[in-house]
């Protein structure tokens, strides 16, 4: 037998490493590729040691294809694989700080890839020289060579750290890593408060599944170290060792079945959620945003509002201007007996109930944001010279009926914040882009869902090199019609204007349009996110405006996940995954419910820890925050602006829209991202028959 496939061992890992992952035998494509390259490559070793009778020139062969393999091919790739299996670890660890036993058995791993390490470095270094012609046999150093030989063969010291490796990461009597990690996802929930599940920088199931992914990796260079030994003893010694090589095959082959297995059963456990924590604090138009002026509460005087007394302003609702409110007649002692609101409501004044008791209130001068600073049952001068606006007491003494309306502005003088964009947002699925993030933008007065993309890689992997975000495009509003419009600039003529369809291309929020859908969208095995978009949840009527709930829709794209290539080319290459799609689903199994934000206060007014309160097939209403809080002056809830992940290189399973919040306040939407979950593509071992078959194969 002449020498073994080293060549081949190291192009698998070179083909299959990328510059931001660890590879892994996680499929039957790649260890179907790995018995088959060896099984090749070991008929031409063999014919090659045929026509080289002579140890020298097989000592040539065997040197030379493995130097070329470690300077050539691994390059770069060459990482430290304790350093690796240290950052795979440090999450857990940190999430297991207080346990010493933890910490202990993962010290001990890396103490072992450590060790496994100076080997490896040792191999590389052995091997790596410039073969000349007819002087091969010279330029080895026998006595490194011998040592190193003998340390694998004689000692066992290689198989030990293997070993070592192995019983750690699968089920044993004793604790370790397995066990912990085991224990780790079982008591997540338990383990993890809601505020904690959050800010991950990959996914829990990445992360364990890179430590296994290192595990297969160290098989693999183990095997190759080991396999070489003994055929450096087989060529310099004159020994046969077939049944030597024979039981190191069966091995690790019976180890990397074993690690295969554990591996799915454990990340099939995992999360596969990424969402990003409540920020320490909170910055308007930095980490969040709000539908600026939208929906508020508004003070009024029935007099304000109609030339009779009749009318029932629980219903009521007008465009018309609100009037002034002459009082000059009042005997009562008011500041000021002569009100002219500082700013109308653009747009419908209605839900109107009856104050017994007006407060005072401070108007705010500014244009926009809350039009009522504050507001007091009794006052005093000091009150008066307090307000920077007006100090409005005309209602308090008014022989009319005193209301507490809604405005909803929804007039195209209006300046509120209201539209969402509803074209699809999408990636370049055509150049084998896909999505890696989303999130909430208020861009032109109007709100966006924006993606992140980057280029699809082996094993559903990101290229960090081509990472980045697609624009949402630029839009301007035009007061041309009653409720206004957008349209769409040309990026190369400013003054070019796209015309966009109202219901369509982009919608308004009003006031019996007002629902927004809470739902996690995944798509089926064997497809990945490729686009997103917000759009009615019904279709537009014939005639008429739609008012159906605002829903997440996202677009998937069929792949291979072996190969990292989308097929959009196949039969339903590409389709819109709706929520009408994931009926029976888990959550969907029943009818939609109301997460009711009724009279909650604004968010934004105190600090606290905002935590994940929804569920899938859930709803939201925008309304004003509560009166009791700052006199209903806001749009709840608001958006997180912040993407849910930072830097993520993993393609995405699904999509979700969440609320985050705490009781008695409006708290923030924020999108939600679950990344491929890699157990539905992982193969859970090595069967019996192909054992057999690949062992035939290696040694023919």
């Amino acid at each position: 037998m002449g020498p073994l496939p080293l060549l081949v061992l190291f192009s698998i890992l070179g083909n299959n490493l990328q510059s931001n992952a660890f590879p892994s035998l996680s499929s039957i494509r790649s260890i179907n590729e790995f018995n088959n390259a060896i099984a090749a490559t070991l008929y031409e070793a063999h014919k090659l040691s045929l026509t080289q009778p002579d140890s020298i020139n097989k000592l040539g062969l065997l040197l030379n294809d493995t130097n070329l393999v470690a300077q050539h091919v691994i390059g770069n790739h060459l990482i430290a694989l304790s350093e690796s299996m240290q950052e795979s670890l440090d999450p857990l660890i940190e999430a297991h700080k207080d346990s010493w036993n933890f910490n202990d058995v993962t010290t001990k791993l890396v103490n072992s890839f450590e060790q496994f390490d100076q080997f490896f470095n040792t191999f590389t270094a052995l091997v790596a020289y410039d073969t000349i012609e007819d002087s091969s046999y010279n330029q080895v150093n026998e006595e490194a060579f011998g040592n190193f030989v003998s340390e694998i063969i004689n000692d066992n010291k290689l198989e030990n750290i293997i070993t070592s490796i192995y019983e750690a990461v699968t089920p044993r009597e004793s604790n370790n890593t397995f066990t912990f990690l085991r224990d780790y996802l079982k008591e997540f929930d338990k383990n993890f408060k809601n505020y904690e599940r959050c800010d991950f920088t990959i996914p829990v199931q990445d992360n364990i599944k890179n430590v296994y992914d290192l595990v297969v990796l160290n098989e693999i260079r183990g095997f190759a170290m080991i396999l070489f030994a003994l055929n450096y003893q087989q060529i310099t010694d004159g020994v046969t060792n077939e049944n030597a090589i024979s039981e190191k095959i069966s091995s690790f082959m019976e180890r990397v079945h074993t690690t295969l297995g554990v591996a799915k059963t454990l990340t099939s456990n995992a999360r596969i959620d990424l969402l990003a924590c409540d920020p320490n604090q909170h910055v308007l138009d930095e980490t969040c945003f709000r539908l600026e002026d939208l929906f508020t509460k508004y003070f009024a005087n029935e007099q304000q509002l109609s030339d009779t007394t009749d009318v029932n302003f629980k219903s009521f609702s007008t465009y018309n201007r609100v009037e002034c409110l002459d009082e000059t007649s009042n005997s009562n002692a008011l500041h000021l007996k002569y009100y002219c609101p500082e700013r109308q409501c653009f747009g419908k004044i209605h839900d109107c109930r009856t104050v017994s008791q007006m407060p005072a209130f401070c108007e705010s001068p500014y244009k926009s944001g809350p039009r009522y600073l504050w507001a007091v049952d009794k006052y005093n001068s000091t009150n008066i010279e307090n307000c920077p606006g007006e100090f409005i007491d005309t209602m308090t003494k008014s022989s009319y009926r005193s209301l507490m309306c809604q405005c909803s502005e929804e007039g195209a003088e209006s300046e509120a914040t209201r539209a969402i964009n509803m074209n699809p947002q999408m990636a370049d699925f055509k150049n084998n882009m896909v999505v890696t993030n989303v999130r909430f933008l208020k861009q032109d007065n109007m709100i966006h869902l924006q993606i992140e993309q980057g280029a699809l890689l082996p094993e559903a992997k990101i290229d960090p090199d081509t990472v980045e975000i697609v624009p949402v495009g630029r839009f301007r509003y035009l007061k041309d019609t009653d409720t206004g419009s957008f349209v769409m600039i040309n990026p190369s003529d400013y003054d070019d204007e796209i015309y966009l369809k109202y219901d369509t291309n982009y919608t308004f929020i009003t006031h019996d349009h007002n629902v927004l859908h809470l739902d996690e969208i995944n798509v089926d095995r064997g497809y990945v996110i490729t686009g997103v978009r917000l759009r009615n949840s019904d279709f537009n009527p014939e005639n008429g405006i739609n008012t159906s709930p605002i829903e997440l829709q996202v677009h998937a794209t069929k792949f291979d996940y072996h190969k990292g290539i989308l097929r959009p080319d196949l039969s339903k290459g590409t389709v819109w995954i709706t929520p009408k799609n994931l009926d029976n689903r888990p959550g969907y199994t029943s009818e939609r419910e109301l997460l009711d934000l009724s009279n909650m206060e604004d968010s934004m007014t105190e600090e606290f820890i905002n935590v994940v309160d929804s569920l899938p097939n859930q709803e939201i209403e925008f309304q004003p925050s509560a009166v009791s809080g700052n006199l209903g002056q806001t749009t709840i809830p608001y958006f997180d602006a912040r993407a849910p992940a930072v830097n993520n290189l993993r393609a995405l399973k699904g999509v979700g829209i969440i609320h985050r919040g705490v009781d008695g306040f409006g708290g923030f939407l924020a999108p939600k991202l679950m990344t491929i979950n890699h157990t539905e593509y992982a193969l859970a071992g090595v069967k019996t028959a192909d054992k057999k078959k690949w062992m035939k194969e290696w040694l023919k």
